[in-house]
């Protein structure tokens, strides 16, 4: 596999090793399709409600589309609550330790440059992982975020206090991705070189009282030829600013899904998980 820039050397040499992870995931969560036909490869974007589209790059191209879906319930039904954050409020979801979902708050891990980790468990193991964004840090993203949250898991460690509740807020998120690093990576077929010459990435993620969902869409063209002692209630654990989010399943190496949830633009409530 040829690269070309340094983010492409970083993905081949740090994170294509963990390529089997795929091999993990269930029967209906990632679906594809491929075709020399870049029409028919936009029609199964557009039916799997994704805007993203290929342009068309012309008879030497084949145009390839992975849609990863995963849904994820909580244990138990979450309240429906509010937080108020710099005088604003959003829409939010409230766990209470005697209730059915369970959850545990780690340490911010020492001079990791990171905070408490919020940890909760859906009901076929995956577990969610959120932690407030660091202050004054610009926001990590694609292989930093994974870098860091790979450190994040290694060095957390359960939390002492006897959080009695947690409060997360609810998430409405739609984006682009940029995958552009990606164009002029080159490989062998069997018809000669190939490189990708188109890369597209539209993701949405939706959480709220009842559980989480992640839909991601991934399009290229591929050209070929070329407890408290004095009575204090005890506190509640709260994601109240942009916060990092990542899911991760047992014996995978790398999250199915990392991001940064800035509250600016995608701290709402969504219409449904599946919209």
């Amino acid at each position: 596999m040829g690269t070309v820039n340094e983010k492409q050397k970083t993905f081949v040499a740090a994170h294509w090793v963990h390529k089997n992870d795929i091999d993990l995931l269930q029967a209906g969560e990632i679906c594809s399709t491929a075709s020399y036909n870049v029409v028919e490869v936009n029609e199964f974007l557009r039916a799997h409600n994704f805007q993203i589209q290929l342009r068309d790059g012309g008879p030497e191209s084949l145009y390839v589309a992975s849609i990863l879906k995963i849904a994820l319930a909580w244990h138990d039904k979450g309240e429906k609550t509010t937080l108020a954050v710099n005088n604003k409020k959003y829409p939010a979801v409230r766990f209470e330790r005697r209730g059915k979902q369970p959850f545990k708050v780690y340490d911010a891990p020492a001079g990791k440059n990171g905070n408490p980790i919020l940890e909760l468990a859906a009901k076929n193991g995956d577990m969610v992982y959120m932690m407030v964004a660091p202050a004054n840090q610009e926001p990590l993203r694609e292989f930093d975020l994974l870098d860091s949250i790979a450190m994040w898991q290694q060095n957390k460690i359960e939390s002492a206090v006897p959080y009695s509740a947690v409060i997360f807020p609810m998430v409405s998120l739609d984006q682009e991705v940029d995958i552009r690093w990606l164009l002029g990576m080159n490989f062998p077929t069997s018809n000669g070189p190939a490189q990708i010459a188109q890369a597209l990435q539209q993701t949405k993620f939706r959480m709220n009282e009842e559980g989480a969902m992640v839909q991601s869409a991934v399009a290229i063209e591929v050209q070929i030829g070329i407890a408290c002692p004095n009575f204090n209630p005890p506190p509640v654990f709260c994601i109240d600013d942009s916060f990092y989010i990542w899911i991760m399943r047992p014996e995978m190496k790398t999250p199915i899904f990392a991001a940064y949830v800035d509250k600016s633009d995608a701290w709402q409530e969504p219409e449904s998980l599946e919209k």
